[in-house]
């Protein structure tokens, strides 16, 4: 990624490069329901507990929504490997699926999912080898970042804090990262399901900050190394990759040190960050469809 640094003096311009490696999250708890194995037999043991998630999703659009009865819990196909139910209410077109479609299938009501504890030990073991590969390399990472969602933060930590803390076979991460580093949720990242195929996406909306911290506290018996800065001051729901680039260059990119230390004229451009997001919001659509990113 190529940052351009304007300066006041006519006709200078430099330009600083960064390096960004982009780390798909572990299995969540809700990408394993994408093997459902129960079907209609078990519509009357389980719908009460997905229609209390239906009611949970944030927002309040489906508080005093129902689930149909009669569609019940059907069985996964070939074609969607989960099991699907139907929503009675929220302005829902019932018998379809898609965006205004009352269809969903079952794991888009599970809000906000942690990891499985597999995927939080595949995230240590991947991290191990990505770490050991920067220390080699003689890469050092200046900032770890992740999304909202507790998913994302939780492979974040895995994969970069994990390895270099407790236990025999601890890995010296000195060389890669500054022993005071945290994991930073940024905005705009937070995933959506692909344009048109869902009305629901409990599985992509973040949690309360609260009870994210409670949920974490609970699975590791501790807190874990998070500075959750941007989680409460900027958009929490929002995803747009334009908007996430401005805020790369303008707010994230100059307050690294690394930054204020080598390039300190890009540091000293930027502007008040209430100021910044207020514009940034204004200048750009709440939502942009991927083919017109980069326009």
């Amino acid at each position: 990624l190529k940052l351009q640094i304007v300066s006041g003096q006519p006709n200078l311009v430099e330009e600083l490069r960064i390096r960004l490696f982009w780390i798909r999250h572990g299995q969540s708890c809700a990408n394993v329901l994408d093997r459902c194995a129960v079907g209609p037999k078990a519509s009357s043991r389980l719908l009460p507990d997905l229609q209390r998630a239906l009611r949970a999703i944030p927002n309040g659009r489906f508080h005093n929504a129902s689930l149909n009865a009669a569609f019940g819990l059907q069985k996964a196909t070939s074609e969607e490997p989960d099991c699907t139910i139907e929503i009675a209410g929220g302005a829902l077109k019932a018998g379809e699926h898609g965006e205004e479609g009352a269809i969903v299938r079952v794991h888009d009501l599970y809000l906000d999912p942690a990891l499985t504890n597999c995927a939080r030990q595949q995230s240590v073991l991947a991290g191990r080898e990505l770490l050991q590969w920067l220390n080699e390399s003689g890469t050092r990472l200046d900032f770890v970042g992740s999304s909202f969602l507790m998913r994302a933060f939780e492979t974040a930590y895995a994969m970069f804090f994990s390895p270099c803390t407790g236990g025999g076979g601890t890995l010296n991460c000195s060389g890669v990262l500054e022993a005071d580093a945290r994991v930073v949720p940024v905005p705009y990242m937070t995933e959506r399901a692909p344009e048109g195929h869902t009305s629901i996406q409990a599985d992509n909306t973040p949690r309360d900050v609260d009870d994210q911290t409670d949920m974490i506290e609970a699975a590791y018996g501790r807190k874990l190394p998070m500075n959750g800065h941007y989680a409460t001051s900027w958009p929490r729901y929002a995803q747009q990759y334009e908007k996430f680039k401005a805020f790369l260059a303008a707010e994230l990119v100059p307050k690294l040190t690394v930054i204020r230390t080598l390039a300190p004229a890009f540091a000293q451009a930027v502007s008040d960050s209430d100021a910044f997001q207020a514009a940034l919001e204004a200048s750009m659509p709440e939502a942009m469809h991927y083919e017109d990113v980069g326009k």
